[in-house]
C-alpha cells in the first residue's frame, strides 16, 4: 500500500487522474500474476524442505529446476497475454479511449518484466526452503529499499509520467541480478563444501 500511495502520488504531480487509473488496471494484472507465481512457489516449497531435510540433494535440485522453469514460463506465457491483447485488457476496466490508450503504453512500458519478477518470487522461496531465511529477506526487500524507492526519486524527474511506470521494470531487473547474484555465490558455496568434506 505504501508503495501504491507514493505511485499515485507521483502520476498526480506529473500527470492527472487518467495516469493513475491505467496504472490500476496494470496493478490489477500484477497483482493476479504475483498471486498466482507465489502460489507456485509456495506449492513447491514443502517438497523442497522435505527433500533438502532428508538430504536427498539432487532430487531437491530437480524440482527446484522445474520449478523455475515452470514460473519462468508461466510468466512468458501472462506476458504475451497482455503484449497480444493490451487494448481487449484494458476495456475489461473501462470504455474510456484515453484511459485505454494509457493502459496500452503503461503494459508495453511495464509488462516485460514479469519473468524477471518470477525468478525473484521463486529463489526468494528457494532460499526460505532450505532455511536460508536471511537470504530470502534480502533477496525480497532490496526490490523496494534498493530499486523501488530511489527510482521513484530519479526516474520521474528524468522521464516524467514514463518514468513513473518503469519503476516497477527497473526494479524487479535489478532485484534479479541481486537474486542471480545471491544464488550463483550459495551453488558455488555449497559445490566447495562438498569437495572439501
Amino acid at each position: 500500500m505504501f508503495l501504491l500511495i507514493i505511485h499515485n502520488q507521483l502520476f498526480l504531480h506529473y500527470g492527472n487522474e487518467l495516469y493513475v487509473s491505467s496504472f490500476g488496471v496494470i496493478r490489477y494484472g500484477i497483482t493476479v500474476f504475483r498471486m498466482i507465481t507465489m502460489g507456485f512457489a509456495g506449492g513447491a516449497q514443502p517438497i523442497l524442505s522435505y527433500n533438502f531435510g532428508a538430504n536427498l540433494i539432487d532430487r531437491k535440485n530437480k524440482i527446484a529446476k522445474r520449478g523455475y522453469y515452470f514460473t519462468i514460463g508461466f510468466a512468458f506465457i501472462y506476458m504475451l497475454i497482455f503484449y497480444l491483447f493490451p487494448a481487449q485488457i484494458a476495456k475489461l476496466f473501462t470504455h474510456d479511449p484515453n484511459l485505454i490508450e494509457m493502459t496500452k503504453n503503461a503494459i508495453y512500458l511495464m509488462m516485460y518484466a514479469l519473468p524477471f519478477a518470477a525468478y525473484n518470487i521463486f529463489t526468494a522461496t528457494y532460499f526460505q526452503s532450505i532455511g536460508h531465511t536471511k537470504k530470502a529477506v534480502f533477496i525480497t526487500s532490496s526490490r523496494v529499499l534498493l530499486f523501488v524507492l530511489p527510482l521513484a526519486a530519479i526516474l520521474p524527474n528524468v522521464l516524467g509520467v514514463n518514468g513513473i511506470y518503469l519503476i516497477i521494470p527497473f526494479s524487479e531487473i535489478g532485484a534479479f541480478f541481486i537474486s542471480l547474484g545471491v544464488r550463483i555465490y550459495h551453488l558455488k558455496h555449497i559445490k566447495r563444501y562438498f569437495t572439501l568434506s
